[in-house]
């Protein structure tokens, strides 16, 4: 027999804040007192390939979110006698070809993130991390798709070596360090500094082997455009006091790299890296001819990929428990590509990618890009994806890869780990 019960106003009030039938105007839950953008600008006016840009983050006591925030420049195609008219484009990748190796430290000279190889990594995890419209919309900005190239991918634009050349905008929390979720405090990012290794020729731009090749590229106004916040003082205060007595504890995804180059179709390799979470390994195959040359794209892996099986060990654990076969056919790849899918946690279907079986075997069209890669994934966790394992001299990190045919290959492998950063009032202590 139902009891009838006459509801309280806790039940009451909570089932018309459930039914929409609450008129009461949000409480304001901002601490901050202002937002604005801080504009940082480099050491010199332009750069050419294979120098270093040098930022000096000076932000003061403002907190940033770094998410907001982004790097602009325009970028040229010069010829021998540095002028335009150059034919070429940045092929599958984006305007991160330009940069080869990036690190940012701490302005007690702590190195809080260094990423090698990021203008390849980079169109990697783009290609494996964001969905296939993104790259006619929200990325065109950063230099990908025909839009803004001028051309199709395939090293035959002409936007690059126009007088006016190319406008572009890299998001900054593309770099490790500052895929934050959370500000970043003025006790790490006033004083900061950002160094970035500009790539080779070869490596940044693609010519389609037509005359005029460029024979250089120029970097040109640019800025860093840093979202910053001034918060109220009693809330400074308080992280003030954190950061003297305990520190401000920020963690984020390290991708350390690995080269492995040979004439050869077995390889066997450690990753000399300890870390006491490592995450994920990913290793993508290129042929050693294609790396750095002008009128091959060094930003897609081996266009018929030849990988017949890989498999990954760390003490006595393998991953995965056997070997895993690839095979050069959409038929026959089908359980490589959703194990490499779920090592980019990408197997539900509400996370979108732009890497096809297609792409993952190297069939794809001519303006689609190659992406097939050798990966596993070492979360421990289903709710979190910073649960990893312990990788140090006694329990070493191995890789085995082997391809149908010999070939003069090179494997970028990149571990990717937990790394902590525990920032005080005067320096920052990093632990992996």
């Amino acid at each position: 027999m139902e009891e009838n019960k006459q509801a309280g106003d806790n039940v009451m009030n909570n089932l018309m804040q459930l039914n929409r039938l609450t008129y009461r105007t949000p409480a304001s839950l901002s601490i901050a007192s202002q937002r604005h953008y801080v504009v940082n600008f480099p050491q010199q006016r332009s750069y050419g390939d294979g120098e270093t840009i040098v930022f000096n983050v000076n932000t003061g006591n403002q907190f940033l979110d770094a998410r907001r925030s982004y790097l602009s420049f325009n970028v040229k195609a010069l010829d021998a006698a540095g002028q335009p008219g150059s034919i070429c484009d940045f092929g599958k990748g984006s305007a991160w070809n330009l940069f080869e190796n990036v690190r940012v430290k701490s302005r007690s000279g702590t190195e809080i993130c260094r990423v090698q190889g990021m203008g390849f990594l980079s169109n990697i995890r783009h290609r494996w991390n964001c969905p296939r419209p993104s790259f006619g919309t929200s990325l065109v900005v950063e230099g990908y798709g025909t839009a803004i190239n001028g051309g199709g991918g395939t090293g035959d634009g002409g936007q690059l070596g126009t007088s006016e050349g190319m406008n572009v905008v890299l998001p900054l929390h593309w770099i490790p360090c500052f895929d934050q979720k959370r500000l970043l405090p003025p006790q790490l990012m006033d004083g900061c500094i950002i160094e970035i290794e500009l790539s080779p020729l070869g490596a940044a731009l693609l010519n389609d082997g037509t005359a005029p090749a460029p024979a250089s590229y120029q970097i040109s106004k640019l800025k860093a455009r840093w979202d910053a916040y001034v918060i109220s003082d009693q809330f400074a205060r308080k992280v003030n006091d954190m950061a003297a007595r305990d520190g401000l504890s920020l963690v984020h995804k390290e991708y350390y790299r690995t080269i492995a180059s040979a004439n050869a179709s077995a390889f066997n390799y450690d990753v000399k890296k300890s870390a006491s979470k490592a995450l994920g390994v990913y290793v993508a195959p290129r042929l050693s001819a294609n790396v750095n040359n002008l009128t091959e794209d060094s930003t897609i892996t081996e266009a018929s990929i030849q990988l017949q099986q890989y498999q990954f060990q760390n003490s006595s654990t393998y991953y995965p428990n056997e070997p895993q076969t690839v095979g050069n056919l959409i038929q026959s790849c089908a359980e490589a590509y959703y194990y490499a899918l779920a090592a980019w946690h990408r197997t539900d279907c509400e996370k979108h990618q732009d890497v096809s079986p297609d792409n993952f075997v190297g069939t794809a069209g001519p303006n689609e890009a190659a992406m097939g890669i050798a990966a596993t994934s070492f979360t421990k966790s289903q709710v979190s994806d910073l649960a990893g394992i312990l990788i140090n001299s006694a329990r070493t990190l191995n890789c085995e890869v082997l391809f149908n045919s010999g070939a003069d290959r090179r494997l970028d492998t990149w571990l990717c780990h937990a790394r902590h950063v525990k920032v005080f009032q005067e320096n920052a202590v990093v632990a992996d």
